[in-house]
């Protein structure tokens, strides 16, 4: 149960890493007159701490899916094989992952 766990919290870092350099803007362009146009990049530190928020989030949520499941399917598994659960985790990550970046970009 505790590999399950830290297989969760590792897959829904890498995820939210991932969503987070997909979706986090690092430059806003803006045009002053016509025939200027200004980009202003975000400094490093401030990007890289808005990714790792993204990861936070995603191991957050890896967690909270792993539990979900156990508790929804464990007791479901009446034979003694171990059952394991990445393809349904991964999926449940990725998709809370998209909206949480979707909401965070608007």
């Amino acid at each position: 149960m505790e590999k399950l766990f830290q297989k969760g919290i590792i897959y829904g870092f890498l995820s939210g890493l991932g969503f987070g350099i997909l979706f986090v803007k690092y430059k806003t362009v803006t045009h002053p007159t016509a025939d200027v146009i200004v980009t202003d990049y975000l400094p490093i530190s401030e990007y890289i701490i808005s990714i790792l928020q993204y990861g936070v989030i995603g191991s957050i949520l890896g967690v909270l899916c792993c539990i979900f499941l156990k508790t929804k399917r464990g007791k479901a598994n009446t034979d003694h094989k171990p059952r394991t659960y990445y393809i349904e985790v991964f999926f449940i990550v990725l998709v809370v992952s998209i909206l949480v970046g979707l909401s965070r970009s608007l």
